[in-house]
């Protein structure tokens, strides 16, 4: 290669200098790429954890309905067991005592 006038010299350089810039470019383009790529797969996990949270606070939800539901029967059932005892509670007592006790006191009353 012969440099016969400083045009060839300047074009020489300006070769030179398109090809560091255009390298330049190159390089940046693929660090942008790698970047997006990277920026896409936090994304991608963000939207993965979100999906598994609100899984987890649904199935939450849902075990909370049901233990609810559960509870209520449970509750409407003792209810009717503190009723039955109740039932026969009043079924035991004997109807004499009480007349007995009413006696007692109205012979009380009439002592005076």
């Amino acid at each position: 290669m012969s440099l016969e006038t400083t045009k060839d010299l300047f074009y020489l350089a300006l070769a030179i200098g398109i090809f560091g810039i255009s390298g330049f470019l190159c390089w940046g383009l693929y660090e942008i790429a790698r970047l997006l790529r990277q920026a896409n797969d936090i994304v991608l996990d963000a939207r993965e954890k979100i999906a598994k949270i609100e899984h987890a606070i649904t199935s939450l939800k849902e075990k909370m309905e049901s233990s609810m539901t559960m509870l209520t029967a449970l509750t409407a059932g003792w209810k009717n067991v503190a009723a039955m005892f109740e039932k026969r509670n009043e079924e035991k007592e004997p109807p004499k005592r009480r007349k007995a006790k009413e006696a007692s006191f109205s012979e009380e009353s009439d002592g005076e």
